[in-house]
Formats: structure tokens, C-alpha cells, sequence
């Protein structure tokens, strides 16, 4: 259905920076502006030895992953711009989310039309039933999450391609067994990765608002978590530039959705009691990372990396993998940065950062793996979990990683591995694994093996990123 849209654009942009143990990224930034002792380590050099099942490689031994935006290496930042609705991430109310429309500079962003190839990612919670950001009780409800296209101009233009929205209530009290029910954030990325997707095509009459998408997160029940839902679309848009809105309402309805991100009628949601709606310095105070804004790029991709293995003895290496320097590893006195992989952003909302989980992003680590000697060589692969700071973080045991990760060899014989990880460095009573094996690949004497590991990044991740380990001779 098309519905009137004034001028005024559906805006939407809300922020979230949820506080305390409540929300899946919810601990301070690291040290800022100061140099690191040690950075990832530029270089390909194998340690020789045997890691222990499941232990991670120590972070000083942490290595870039080349490629990583070096086009000249034949990788780097890659796919459509990309629209993001996060901030608020924990919902108390009714209002929009995110918005790149009319609306948008009430959070200090501006009107930025989407034309061509675009892709869209959502991550939020129903957080009804807390106090909200202004510090006001508030009812425990259901909440729809909408997304709405406007179009501004005075010729129609049509919107197509494919996407997921999903909700569920899996995540923070998840078993650790990989076999249990998954979180909406490895279903959507799931969907991805197994390409069982929505198709999206809509014509949009000039000044008129459509319904892409909506889901429904109920209230929380007794002694359940709260609803979250993950969505990431694809998107092409012809015939004139587009606005897009997240938007959430109490009972679904379109035109109430749309009047929320209109003109006058404009309102904006309230987050939890931690989300303040400005926060003046994005890379200061509360900004916990949580996106609004639209980023340049929504894909990793690292060109090829060459791996020479050790021609004799078990041997091992670690490349930095959906990292950033946002949260560094504090080792005594001394700080290590992980190398920056983040997209920048062409608009952002106040209260809003930079890409820094690569939530819904698309990484392609391209493994060239080569063996010197006649013999076959086995190599296995895994992913484990980046250390979170400091033990006294509050952060030990937290599930930080929960979805599929995709290995091609040679083009082909792929497989899907679910992957939970855990930041147990700390932890007394570990919940699950830091590191999670995803397959062993036999190189064949004097010959050459390509591997692909690839992820849509589930929104769930946080902290430090991750590590792609390769062990040599197993």
C-alpha cells in the first residue's frame, strides 16, 4: 500500500547505547589517542610449535590480514554503501530508529537520497517494560519494527532485491551447545549464508511511503530474554533517489508508522535508560559503537593472502578478522591494537560510531596456501574470539560470536559451521569455546590450495573481533 508522503520524509534514527549487562555490546571504549607498545604484527611469519586445543594465539602474535583496505593488494573495502538502523538498539517506546531522510539532522545527520545498490542492516531489542532514556517507567509490550521507503521526488522510482528480517529471544541465556536453538542474529546471517532470502520489489509513487519490511518482537515473558530481531537487505533502487526509515510502533500499523517519521508528526523512539539521544562527541562518553548513519562499504574482502607453509614441524599463525582498534588488549602496561577494519561513514547520527563490529558486513578472507615439499601437508583452520581488554572488565564469559561461518576449498566442496564463541580468557567455569576449529584442508605435495572463509558478520559479535588461525602439520 502506498501511503501520502508531505515532503517531509520519513525520518528515523534513534540511538541505543543500552547500559549495563543489558545488550550484546555494552562495555566502554578503550584508550583513545595514544600510541600501542605494539600494533598487529605487518607480515606473514609462521611460530613454530603446537597450540592447545581451543587456547587462542597470544595477541602479540596477532598478524595483520593483508589486503584489508589495499586495493593494490587486490583486496579491501568492498560492496554498496550501507544503511544502518542500531542506535537505540534497546527500544522503550514508539518512534523512528534511523532514518537518511528529512528527519535526519534532529540527530545531526542530513537528507542523503540512496540511488543504485544499496544494502540495509537492523539490529534491535524490545526493551519495553524499562525505564526509558528520559528515566520514565514504561509498560512491557510488544513492538513492531518497520521498515519504510520514501520517496521524495516527483517521479517514481522502484525499489527491488532481497533481504531477511528475523526476532527471537535466544541470545543472552543461549546453551553453549552449538546445537541449540539459534539467535536471530545466526538466523539472519544463516539466510545469507544459504542464500534462503525474501525478495523485495516495490514501486514507490512520488511523495508516497512503502512498507519493505516488518516484524514483531513480543514482550518479554517471565524468566525469558527479551525479543532481538537482525535484518540485512540488498537493495537497488532506479528511477531517483530513495529515503529509508526504521521505525517501531506498538500495534503495526503503516500509517501510524509512517506519521511517526512525517513532518510535524515526527517522533523519535526512546532507547533504554543508557541511551541519552545525543551524545555531543561520537568517539567519547557512551558511543559503544552502536550504528545510524550510512557506511561506504558493507563488504571485507582480503585479495589473495600467500601462505608458504613450513617446509618441516608443526607451525601456527593468527590474522586479525573483523578487528578494530576501538577495544585494544591491555597487557600490564602495555597496550596492543588490533588492525582498524572499519568502514567510514559518508552520514552518522550523533550518538552513533563508526562500523566498529562489522555488523552484517560480508568478509571473504582468501587463503592461498602453498607446500614446499613432496609430501601432503594438513592445515586446519579455526576462528576464535579476540581477548576483551581486562579481566576486571565484567565481561568474562559473554557469548560473543554466535552464527555461520562458509569455507570453500578450491572454489568448491563448501561447508557451513556453526560457530558460538565465548571471552572465557577469564572466566572460572568456562560457558563454551574461545576458539572454534572449522575444518583441516590437506595440500598436496608441491601444490597450491585456495581457501575461502567467508561470514556475514552476525550482530551479536562484539569486543575485539576475532583471530583466523591456521595450524601447519596437524
Amino acid at each position: 500500500m502506498n501511503f501520502t508522503f508531505f515532503r517531509r520524509s520519513c525520518g528515523l534514527a534513534a540511538l541505543l547505547l543500552a547500559a549495563g549487562c543489558a545488550t550484546p555490546d555494552d562495555t566502554a571504549e578503550g584508550p583513545k589517542g595514544t600510541p600501542s607498545a605494539q600494533n598487529a604484527l605487518a607480515g606473514l611469519a609462521w611460530t613454530a610449535g603446537t597450540l592447545q586445543s581451543g587456547m587462542l594465539v597470544p595477541i602479540t602474535e596477532l598478524r595483520d590480514l593483508p589486503g584489508i583496505n589495499d586495493p593494490a593488494a587486490g583486496g579491501g573495502l568492498a560492496g554498496a554503501p550501507f544503511w544502518k538502523s542500531n542506535n537505540p538498539e534497546a527500544i522503550t517506546g514508539e518512534g523512528w530508529l534511523m532514518t537518511n531522510g528529512d528527519n535526519a539532522p534532529q540527530r545531526g545527520g542530513q537528507a542523503t537520497p540512496l540511488t543504485g545498490a544499496i544494502a540495509v542492516y537492523l539490529s534491535h531489542l524490545n526493551y519495553t517494560g524499562e525505564k526509558n532514556n528520559r528515566g520514565q517507567t514504561t509498560t512491557n509490550r510488544k513492538l513492531y519494527i518497520h521498515l519504510l521507503a520514501s520517496n521524495p521526488s516527483p517521479q517514481a522510482i522502484t525499489i527491488t532485491g532481497k533481504g531477511t528480517l528475523v526476532a527471537n529471544n535466544k541470545w543472552r541465556f543461549r546453551p553453549s551447545t552449538p546445537l541449540s536453538a539459534k539467535s536471530a542474529w545466526y538466523l539472519c546471517s544463516e539466510a545469507w549464508t544459504n542464500n534462503t532470502l525474501t525478495n523485495v520489489s516495490q514501486t514507490v509513487q512520488p511523495f508516497k511511503v512503502v512498507e519493505l519490511a516488518k516484524v514483531l518482537l513480543p514482550a518479554q515473558s517471565t524468566g525469558q530474554d527479551r525479543y532481538a530481531t537482525e535484518g540485512r537487505y540488498e537493495l537497488n533502487v532506479a528511477g531517483g533517489g530513495a529515503y529509508l526509515s526504521a521505525v517501531a510502533t506498538f500495534d503495526g500499523n503503516l500509517d501510524r508508522a509512517a506519521a511517526f517519521c512525517t513532518g510535524s508528526t515526527a517522533k523519535q523512539a526512546d532507547g533504554n535508560a543508557g541511551s541519552p539521544l545525543v551524545v555531543p562527541n561520537p568517539d567519547t562518553g557512551s558511543a559503544y559503537g552502536r550504528e545510524a548513519g550510512i557506511a561506504t562499504h558493507s563488504a571485507y574482502n582480503s585479495g589473495d593472502v600467500n601462505l608458504t607453509l613450513p617446509a618441516s614441524g608443526p607451525a601456527y599463525l593468527a590474522l586479525c578478522y573483523n578487528t578494530n582498534r576501538r577495544k585494544p588488549a591491555i597487557l600490564g602496561n602495555s597496550t596492543v591494537f588490533y588492525q582498524e577494519q572499519s568502514a567510514t561513514y559518508t552520514m552518522r547520527l550523533l550518538s552513533s560510531s563508526q562500523t566498529w563490529a562489522g555488523y552484517g558486513h560480508k568478509y571473504n578472507a582468501k587463503l592461498v596456501l602453498t607446500n614446499p615439499t613432496a609430501t601432503q601437508k594438513n592445515v586446519r583452520i579455526s576462528l576464535g574470539a579476540n581477548p576483551i581488554n581486562v579481566p576486571t572488565e565484567g565481561n568474562s564469559n559473554s557469548l560473543v560470536f554466535d552464527g555461520p561461518v562458509q569455507t570453500l576449498v578450491n572454489g568448491a566442496a563448501g561447508q557451513v559451521h556453526q560457530v558460538v564463541l565465548y571471552n572465557n580468557q577469564y572466566a572460572t567455569n568456562p560457558r563454551g569455546p574461545q576458539r572454534q576449529a572449522l575444518r583441516t584442508v590437506p595440500v598436496p605435495g608441491n601444490g597450491t590450495v585456495t581457501v575461502n572463509v567467508i561470514c556475514y558478520i552476525p550482530g551479536l559479535v562484539f569486543g575485539a573481533g576475532q583471530q583466523l588461525v591456521l595450524e601447519s602439520g596437524v
